[in-house]
């Protein structure tokens, strides 16, 4: 019979425990097994050969007795009877049967102890948990409660081990079992019995954190650390130690350590949770305070009293020290008052008293960490209340962020249209420095106000915050200012309503280069660094997390500001020229008129006031650069409305030669070899009728533009 034949034929024939009562029939179908198997002399001659029939009539008792009373040694007689005979089909076959019974037999064992520990539950319902005044007034009586509950948490984990161990005949869902076990003496414990304990040591304990106990002890009597140390017992032996985790989301707390903090809840209630004038929705800085205020005065005078006997009692058990525990029990009427009081801020029309509630909640939370040393996990930095209350709660979120963008776009819209919002400030930053708008200014201080509000938060909100608040903020001001650089396009004068294009220009550049070196400097911060990390799964990256909106900026805005510059000092040298024009209409001098070029000092004046107020206004790099810029739009000034387009004598271009120099030497420009150097290499040709070529300052002119100068020599 084959293995698979044996295991049709045993669940067919024993389904249950009670169907094995009917073995007398199997042992008859073994015996009559045997008997074939021992006329089969081909097969099992060695069999036959070594036994006769007595001695075969003493194996099938053998096996009829381990069948009737299976036990494991009989299993084991069986395992060496195959080892020693190989694998004879009768017994296979009762080794198989054997195995199967035994495992009915477990089952129903387990199912029994099931059974046995339910009933001693309600037992200890109905008997020892009937009269809860004496578990009260005695203190025998609570001995006996614990002696109880250490009774029945040992049968139900001896039950566990049992059940983990078995092998079964079907499948069995032991865990659902051992749960529902411990759930029914976690739910007796944790009812009404709860309460009768904790009022007996409320009793025991009374007034130890009052005034007067601060000065007077720094003992307990031994009764009341006994109680004390009898219901922490009590209930680790009756809630499951995995549930009693510190920062849990479930809030537990230890039942000892609320009995500490009793008398402290009632008043919490009675000063927060009453008609009195403390409880303010418009002011939740009152009970934290009240909070904080107790902790320092009681958390290690606490300490002094209940540490040791709390160590002897839940070292290696739970995690978290007293004074975790202590404190969480002291949040508990805290958090009962704004988990009732959240939807009075969301209902309210004043989107300020959400937005002031998330702040002092914030503020709370840092500062029950900093003084406390608060951390309920270990390793892990405590979320806080503002978890608790805000982040886990969607709808809490969602309205606090809809909030600050209200107030946010509110804030940039004030900041853009002020008055004096593009007005440079001198003041702030150290000279040779881009001075900033006062736009920029209070832009940057919003921004970092931003920043401060959500510093504290997981990652996934402080994204949210950066993302679809400062992100958009800093877009908001790029279409601000970019509108600026194409409105200054289609200005055509020096100067508009009093202010000169120049510094409208101005206002610009300072705008967008302060808050792209404001961004830079940001860029560098731990908060930004690590954001731009979460996103990119990397540790190290070349790029940061602003870099796509300052490339935006250099981009649309800060490369747009030089050709408004140099056409900017076009529009003032056209204004300025006139009278030069004017007094120099005749380049074909044969001798020089005596002149001192006054037409040249208008010129000069007016152009180094524009210097002098980019040298105060921007960077000394930028004032440098620009300067340059003024010398090329200078010298192409004179070059194509003077040197390219007149005729010249010798005398001429050396007049001109003269005049450029003035301008440029005068206000302090570079001489490029691109600009000046070109201009000096027309002027020579037009002087001498040929091209030096042997100097190397000045860049020679090509073939096309020499015959072009030479047409224009007399």
């Amino acid at each position: 019979m084959s293995n698979i034949a044996i295991n049709q034929f045993l669940n067919a024939k024993f389904p249950n425990v009670e169907s094995l009562n009917s073995v007398d029939t199997v042992i008859h179908e073994i015996e009559n097994t045997v008997a074939d198997l021992s006329n089969d002399r081909d097969t099992n001659s060695s069999i036959i050969s070594e036994v006769d029939e007595s001695e075969a009539n003493k194996f099938l008792d053998t096996l009829r007795a381990y069948v009737k009373f299976p036990t494991e040694k009989a299993l084991d007689n069986l395992n060496d009877m195959i080892d020693k005979y190989g694998n004879v089909p009768a017994i296979t076959y009762t080794r198989e049967l054997l195995e199967q019974k035994l495992k009915l037999i477990k089952e129903a064992e387990i199912r029994k102890e099931f059974v046995q520990i339910l009933d001693n539950l309600n037992d200890f319902e109905i008997f020892e948990l009937n009269d809860l005044t004496n578990i009260v007034t005695s203190h025998d009586e609570r001995v006996k409660v614990y002696e109880k509950v250490v009774e029945l948490r040992n049968e139900i984990d001896s039950f566990k081990k049992n059940a983990n161990t078995a092998t079964f005949h079907i499948d069995v869902n032991t865990s659902e079992m051992f749960e529902e076990l411990e759930m029914k003496l976690s739910d007796l414990v944790g009812s009404e019995l709860s309460q009768a304990l904790k009022k007996a040591l409320t009793e025991a304990i009374d007034s130890w954190d009052s005034e007067k106990a601060n000065e007077k002890s720094q003992t307990l009597s031994s009764a009341a650390l006994s109680e004390f140390g009898l219901l922490l017992g009590i209930q680790l032996k009756a809630i499951p130690n995995h549930k009693l985790v510190a920062g849990s989301p479930s809030d537990v707390t230890l039942w000892a350590l609320d009995c500490l903090t009793d008398k402290f809840q009632k008043k919490f209630i009675y000063h927060f949770e009453g008609n009195g004038e403390t409880n303010r929705l418009d002011k939740p800085e009152f009970a934290f305070s009240y909070i904080v205020g107790y902790l320092r005065k009681n958390v290690e005078y606490a300490k002094v009293l209940f540490a040791a006997n709390f160590a002897r009692c839940c070292s290696g058990k739970i995690s978290g020290s007293f004074s975790t525990w202590f404190i969480m029990s002291t949040l508990v009427p805290l958090k009962r008052k704004f988990k009732k009081e959240i939807s009075l801020l969301l209902e309210t029309d004043n989107s300020h008293l959400l937005s002031h509630f998330v702040t002092e909640v914030k503020k709370f939370d840092e500062e029950i960490k900093q003084e406390f040393a608060f951390m309920p996990v270990k390793g892990q930095e405590w979320t806080g209340l503002t978890n608790d209350l805000i982040l886990s709660r969607d709808v809490v979120w969602n309205a606090w962020l809809q909030n600050e963008k209200n107030f946010v776009n509110k804030r940039f819209e004030e900041v853009v249209n002020m008055e004096d919002a593009f007005s440079i400030d001198y003041d702030l930053v150290e000279n040779g420095k881009t001075k900033p708008t006062k736009s920029a200014i209070n832009l940057k201080n919003l921004l970092e106000g931003i920043t401060i509000n959500y510093d504290s938060l997981p990652l996934k909100f402080q994204l949210k915050f950066l993302s679809e608040v400062q992100l958009k903020l800093l877009n908001f001001y790029f279409d601000t200012l970019k509108k600026g650089v194409n409105a200054l396009k289609s200005i055509k004068h020096v100067q508009l309503d009093g202010v000169s294009t120049l510094e409208r220009i101005c206002r610009i550049w300072c705008s967008s280069k302060y808050i792209i070196e404001t961004m830079d400097k940001w860029s560098n911060e731990l908060i930004f660094i690590e954001l731009w990390q979460s996103l990119n799964n990397e540790s190290k990256s070349e790029t940061t997390f602003f870099e796509s909106v300052i490339n935006g900026y250099e981009k649309e805005i800060m490369s747009k500001i030089p050709n408004l510059i140099q056409s900017y000092f076009e529009r003032q040298l056209n204004r300025t020229m006139k009278d030069y024009f004017q007094a120099n209409n005749d380049w074909t001098l044969t001798t020089e008129k005596e002149s001192s070029n006054d037409e040249l000092e208008f010129v000069i004046l007016t152009l180094s006031t524009d210097l002098r107020y980019l040298h105060t206004t921007v960077s000394s790099e930028t004032h440098n650069s620009w300067r340059l810029l003024l010398s090329n739009t200078v010298v192409s000034y004179f070059e194509k409305n003077i040197a390219l387009v007149n005729i010249f004598s010798p005398t001429g271009a050396d007049k001109l030669e003269k005049d450029v120099n003035k301008v440029v030497y005068s206000l302090d420009l570079v001489k490029s070899y691109d600009h000046y150097g070109r201009l000096m290499s027309i002027l020579d040709v037009l002087r001498t009728g040929k091209l030096d070529i042997s100097d190397e300052n000045y860049p020679p002119v090509d073939d096309s533009e020499l015959e072009m100068l030479l047409m224009r020599r007399r």
